[in-house]
């Protein structure tokens, strides 16, 4: 488990919960209840599936869902993603219908979600957080 990423998801969590709705001050829309960090890289997702599909498709895995870069081979089957990271040789899964929702609005088909090899999405994850940890 990668501890950083579970650490910080907390965080992000809690100050949702304990947050004030008196002080919020946003427009609504459909997709209102997604966190605003989710937000800016759907539309960074939506401006990859533009230029390269597979591109999308693996800045989706390392970002959305939450693979290590280290990992290879994400397979989405309906609500379910499964993984397997290199470094330990286990395989690993979790099932979430809400990102399964988000990714299939989006356009991107199940199955296969890596393509390291040919299409790597690398610099769009280091312009966004500066690293992938």
């Amino acid at each position: 488990m990668d501890l950083k990423r579970a650490r910080n998801g907390l965080k992000g969590a809690r100050a949702y919960l304990n947050r004030d709705p008196s002080e919020m001050h946003y427009e609504h829309s459909a997709r209102r209840d997604i966190p605003q960090p989710v937000e800016k890289a759907l539309k960074i997702v939506e401006k990859l599936l533009e230029e390269d599909y597979w591109v999308a498709v693996d800045f989706a895995a390392h970002v959305l869902v939450g693979v290590r870069k280290t990992s290879a081979r994400v397979l989405r089957f309906k609500e379910y993603f499964i993984y397997r990271e290199i470094k330990t040789n286990f395989f690993h899964y979790f099932r979430s219908p809400r990102i399964s929702d988000i990714l299939r609005e989006l356009g991107l088909k199940p199955g296969l979600m890596i393509e390291h090899g040919h299409h790597s999405s690398e610099k769009h994850v280091l312009e966004l957080y500066d690293s992938y940890a």
